[in-house]
Parts: structure tokens; sequence; C-alpha cells
């Protein structure tokens, strides 16, 4: 990838923002291949060989998009998940996490929903994605871990990792995220939220053996 040439003029800075931001609008309506450069000319305004001066192609313009939005999400992230004053105890640490997650992935979901289609066939957009993911993972682990005494689990870290695989894919489900998009927001919300914290608790409360 190529990526935007580096204005050096407050027009040319201007004009890079108004490619990019046109390009957001169409990508996040239309997805991946539901817009081509031309449009993206028309409604910006600016000039087909201006955006060719600045990206490769479209292939390169949707790989910016996505880096850009894999990075404002991770910095939400380490804002939200570093938060001070939460619950001390297991059961509310978990309410608390589920719920951050659930709206980060919520008020992702825009960028989410195409990168996630992308990343079935671009390998730098799944890496891009795959990065987000493991910081969202690095920090759920972290905030668990500061009430670890309270999981009965015999290999903590597994069942962390665990529960946080199931939070993940029950919110994307509900979220429409992937390749689940015919089950979006079905049921309630916020009745989802309640059962997945006590599903994810009683997972981590139950006291097990370990096999032999």
């Amino acid at each position: 990838m190529a990526g935007p040439s580096t204005p050096r003029q407050a027009r040319s800075k201007l004009t890079l923002e108004r490619i990019v931001g046109t390009a957001r609008e169409l990508w996040t309506e239309r997805g991946n291949d539901g817009f081509t450069l031309d449009e993206v000319s028309e409604r910006s305004g600016v000039s087909i060989g201006s955006i060719y001066n600045r990206f490769a192609g479209k292939q390169d313009l949707v790989e910016h998009l996505h880096e850009q939005g894999v990075e404002a999400m991770v910095d939400d992230v380490r804002a939200r998940m570093t938060a001070p004053g939460i619950a001390h105890d297991l059961p509310g640490r978990v309410d608390w996490l589920v719920r951050v997650v659930g709206s980060l992935l919520s008020d992702h979901a825009a960028v989410l929903r195409p990168s996630m289609v992308a990343a079935l066939r671009n390998e730098r957009i799944a890496a891009m994605g795959k990065r987000g993911h493991a910081v969202m993972v690095e920090h759920w682990a972290e905030r668990l871990r500061e009430v670890g005494d309270e999981i009965a689990a015999p290999d903590v870290e597994e069942a962390i990792s665990w529960s946080f695989t199931v939070a993940y894919s029950v919110l994307a489900r509900y979220l429409g995220l992937g390749s689940s998009a015919e089950s979006a927001y079905e049921g309630d919300w916020d009745a989802s939220l309640r059962q997945l914290t006590l599903t994810v608790v009683g997972y981590l409360s139950y006291q097990r053996e370990e096999s032999s």
C-alpha cells in the first residue's frame, strides 16, 4: 500500500480530508465494493486526478479507511477499558466489561462491518482487525486479573480468554458483525447484556476439577 502522500500545504491537506471523508461516507453506506473513485470525485468535488495523486487506486484508499477506523477504535478501547473507579468484585467487574465492550462494538459497527467482510480476502486488512481485537482482549484480561482471586477455574488465564471469546461472539452476533447480519438486533439489548453477564460470571465462578 502506497498510502496517501503527506500534504505540504493547507489546501492540499483539506483536499485529502475531503477525499477521505467522502470515501468514508460511501464506504459505511455501501461497503467495500459499493462505490467507485468516480463517485468519490463527484461527491467531494475533487478531481479524479487529485485522488490518484494521493492514492494508488481504490484498494489503497479502502485500506487507508480501514487503518483509520482501527486506529480510532484502538484509541477508544484504551480510553474506555482503562477507566478508574469500576467495581472491585467479579460480578460487578464482568457487568462493566460486558457493557463497555458492547458499547465499543456498537459505536464502531459502521467500520467493523465492512472490515470483517474485507478481512476474508485481504491479509493487510485482516492484520489490522486482529490488532484491534488483540488490544481489546488484552484490556479485558487485565481488568479480570485484578479480581482473579474470585475466579474459580483451575487455569485462570484460559478461563479469562474463553470468557472474552464468548462475550465478543454474542455481542458481535447481536450487532450483525461479520457473517451474522441476518440475526442482527434480535431481542432486547439490555436483557442480552444482563444474560451475558450472568453467563460469564457463572462460568468464571464455577469450581471445576482439572481433568487428569
